[in-house]
């Protein structure tokens, strides 16, 4: 009598899942940021600031994450790039262990968001008068990378599909 064999995936590939990863976490800043469009309005007459002044430049949360790791990149182009190197970390991530992608990516959203929260509280550079506004910013950035881990998930998957 034969045993089963396993499941195992004879293909994995952490180059093509950081690539795939790559792809997914650009598409991902690109959805965040079209939300970001739609929240902004909202938040910026709530009098809650969207992004944080740090050595008198504007940054998002995750963008001075990227400055401090590579103070070359220009304001500008932050988020693409910490998109780019999430999503390429993530890609490979779920091609060492598929389980990471749980929720279809927004576990990675949240995470990351959380880790974004993180490095701008640890700043003390976050202050605003109105607790409900503030909590209403909170949530929607909350969604906004929910949205970009399921964004950059649907994208690295079908991308890595493609790869075969």
């Amino acid at each position: 009598m034969k045993k089963p064999e396993r499941s195992r995936r004879p293909n994995r590939s952490i180059w093509k899942g950081a690539l795939a990863g790559i792809a997914g976490g650009l598409a991902g800043v690109a959805a965040k940021s079209y939300l970001e469009s739609i929240y902004a309005p909202r938040l910026v007459e709530a009098r809650v600031p969207l992004k944080l002044e740090a050595d008198g430049q504007l940054h998002e949360p995750a963008g001075s994450l990227v400055t401090r790791i590579l103070p070359q990149v220009t304001p500008g182009l932050t988020p693409w790039v910490f998109g780019g190197l999430a999503g390429a970390v993530y890609g490979a991530a779920v091609e060492a262990e598929p389980t990471t992608a749980a929720w279809q990516g927004a576990a990675f959203g949240l995470a990351l968001g959380r880790i974004a929260r993180a490095n701008a509280a640890s700043a003390g550079q976050q202050s605003a008068a109105d607790t409900a506004a503030v909590a209403e910013a909170h949530v929607s950035s909350r969604m906004t990378y929910a949205v970009f881990g399921v964004v950059t998930e649907l994208v690295r998957r079908g991308i890595r599909r493609g790869l075969a």
